[in-house]
């Protein structure tokens, strides 16, 4: 099965996994975006077309580029993703340019909604208006693929009848045998804040606990900041006692960060009221897989996942500084070893995607033929 990918962002460690799990499933990839920062080495290897470069946080110029995209690579689009059966869009924008692509290609659309903007869940004409756009676009497709059922119930639910949802979790793939943990069991306390760092409330108050803990506690910090939430990123790191920043990190090097580290940041306040509260984070299965327990706000889609197990730290929406205070002032070796026993006595494929995975994904993503219902999940 040939696929063709349109991406936001060549970069993003998630589009990698991604294509990981397709050509894993068996397809013959083909591939097409935009990109943040450079391309990694993987996805390099797969010879994909560029559009360019484009901002995090930067809604409107990313606007101007598809629509530049569509004025003047549409034609090349669709002579690259000539033999294409489906065309996957990884969010909106590209839905919008997968759509004039199949036009010309007759391929099947898959809509991939990862993330909830802003825009699609408040009211407003500009909100309205990019809703429209999405409801054109998303009447195309013969499926949305997301990673929670939160985003189904807040909003992709109510896209054309057509368009049923599949669920595919951000599940760790590939992923190699949990490495032997390296953090020592007891103080100081490391708490690892990895992959794309964009959320500065969550930043403001690691950094007010980690002024306060006397060296109790220590903060990791690997990924990418965004440059939009942290323009004064080197400022806020460099030199500061007990803040390690290790810098941005290759796929292979996640079970390293979190065997190294007691405990996985999973705050997230970027977009509080909307998507914040409904996503299951990439770093949520990361660190789990890796065993470090996670740190998460009450009241999410998140929490919820994961309090049945009892192993998290879920920090109240009522003044949740001061939570994570007294949680590090009272912690002890024999509370946290009780946590982390708790976390390993969970399957690992609660976290860890497997190449049978991969093959039903595959399958759920091949085009119906005209005697077929879509198939869904």
């Amino acid at each position: 099965m040939v696929i063709g990918y349109l991406v936001h962002d060549l970069c993003d460690p998630a589009v990698a996994r991604r294509a990981a799990m397709l050509r894993c499933g068996g397809a013959d990839l083909r591939l097409a975006g935009f990109h943040r920062d450079r391309v990694p080495p993987g996805l390099a290897a797969l010879d994909p077309v560029v559009l360019g470069r484009t901002q995090d946080a930067r809604l409107m110029r990313r606007a101007g580029a598809v629509a530049q995209t569509l004025a003047m690579r549409i034609d090349a689009l669709a002579r690259h993703f000539a033999e294409a059966e489906t065309l996957m869009a990884r969010n909106l924008e590209m839905l919008v340019i997968a759509r004039a692509v199949a036009a010309r290609t007759g391929a099947a659309m898959i809509y991939e909604c990862l993330d909830l903007h802003d825009l699609l869940l408040r009211r407003g004409p500009l909100a309205a208006c990019v809703r429209g756009v999405e409801r054109w676009a998303a009447g195309g497709a013969q499926s949305v693929l997301t990673s929670a059922p939160a985003f189904i119930r807040a909003h992709l639910g109510t896209l054309p009848a057509r368009t049923p949802a599949i669920l595919v979790e951000n599940k760790l793939f590939p992923a190699a045998p949990a490495p032997a943990r390296t953090a020592p069991l007891g103080p100081p306390w490391r708490i690892g804040w990895f992959g794309a760092l964009r959320c500065r409330r969550s930043m403001e108050m690691l950094l007010h606990l980690i002024d306060r803990a006397e060296g109790r506690v220590e903060l990791h910090l690997a990924g990418r900041p965004s440059p939009a939430v942290f323009p004064d990123w080197t400022g806020l790191t460099r030199g500061r006692a007990h803040v390690i920043d290790l810098g941005a990190y290759a796929a292979g090097d996640l079970g390293r960060l979190y065997g190294d580290v007691h405990f996985n940041w999973a705050v997230d306040y970027y977009e509080a009221g909307g998507n914040s509260e409904l996503l299951l984070p990439n770093r949520l299965y990361e660190g789990s897989a890796f065993g470090a327990i996670p740190i998460l706000r009450a009241g999410t889609e998140a929490a919820a996942l994961v309090a049945p197990y009892g192993f998290a730290e879920l920090l109240p929406e009522r003044d949740p500084a001061a939570a994570l205070r007294g949680f590090f002032e009272a912690l002890e070796p024999d509370a946290f070893a009780a946590r982390q026993a708790g976390l390993g006595r969970v399957p690992r494929a609660r976290w860890v995607a497997d190449a049978a995975e991969c093959r039903h994904l595959l399958a759920r993503l091949t085009p119906p033929t005209a005697t077929e219902a879509p198939v869904y999940a």
